[in-house]
């Protein structure tokens, strides 16, 4: 067989054929989908989306590039503290945290990520030495809010971004320890624009070419072992934040898009 003309960080090998390009798929690592499937469930996911526009629901804009960045910097508890907080973002350019009309201080966070007073203080001076929050002076004490360049109910300003929907955000993140939701905030910039898959390109426009993100590269990227990474996305599945689907040994995975969302109608995306 001649060498492939070309070969993508999957595995997948692509030769030319009579002129045609074919692919040769290991069956123990790839599931093999025609586009007529890929169209139905297209179909239905869009279906979905009109069900999804269709609600007038709030939602925080978290900007793709930032949250990169802070994966970096933040442990997985005090990013799954930063999104535990996201359901409590109010609406205007301040970024307040907000929760029965009070602007939150540190007890009332501690409350909201379920955490002690110390744990909280240190999460806390984690967050606002970041950038990710925001401390403000209200009297004696401190509130605080997010800072708009990582999430907003504003204005996009182009950036790309993910709509997490507040009021389900919370209901279900309130079932997660912060290492879980940690891991989920971590992901947040990979689930694919359209069909919802958790993918290492999520805004690969060719279907042949999305190649979806396995347990391995999850557990690699946030710097935890594969038995942990897969532990913590189990707990996400559980709570039926995300799906995985499995077929010849191999697992997929998806976002309930009633939890986030990118695409639009037309198939435009954020």
């Amino acid at each position: 067989m001649n060498e492939p003309v070309r070969r993508t960080g999957s595995g997948l090998e692509f030769y030319e054929v009579d002129g045609k390009h074919k692919a040769l798929v290991d069956l123990e690592t790839h599931v093999v989908t025609s586009k007529k499937q890929r169209d139905a469930y297209r179909r239905k996911k869009e279906l979905e989306e009109l069900g999804i526009q269709g609600r007038t629901r709030s939602f925080v804009l978290c900007f793709h590039d930032p949250i990169r960045a802070l994966m970096g910097r933040l442990t997985l508890d005090e990013m799954g503290a930063l999104i535990k907080l996201l359901p409590y973002l109010k609406y205007g350019e301040a970024g307040d945290l907000v929760h029965q009309g009070k602007r939150m201080d540190k007890a009332a966070i501690g409350k909201a990520i379920g955490k002690k007073q110390r744990q909280t203080a240190a999460i806390l001076s984690k967050l606002t030495k970041e950038g990710a929050l925001i401390a403000k002076k209200e009297g004696r004490k401190s509130v605080y809010a997010v800072a708009k360049e990582i999430h907003t109910m504003g204005e996009a300003g182009g950036n790309m971004f993910t709509k997490l929907f507040q009021t389900y955000a919370k209901k279900q993140l309130e079932k997660l320890t912060t290492q879980q939701a940690g891991v989920l905030y971590a992901l947040l910039p990979f689930f694919h624009y359209r069909d919802y898959i958790l993918a290492v390109n999520p805004n690969e426009t060719d279907d042949d070419l999305i190649e979806p993100m396995n347990i391995e590269e999850v557990g690699k990227m946030l710097g935890i072992s594969k038995a942990s990474a897969y532990r913590h996305i189990g707990a996400l599945t559980r709570e039926g934040i995300m799906l995985e689907t499995r077929a010849y040994g191999v697992s997929t995975f998806y976002v309930n898009p009633d939890f986030m969302f990118r695409a639009t109608r037309g198939n435009e995306f954020t």
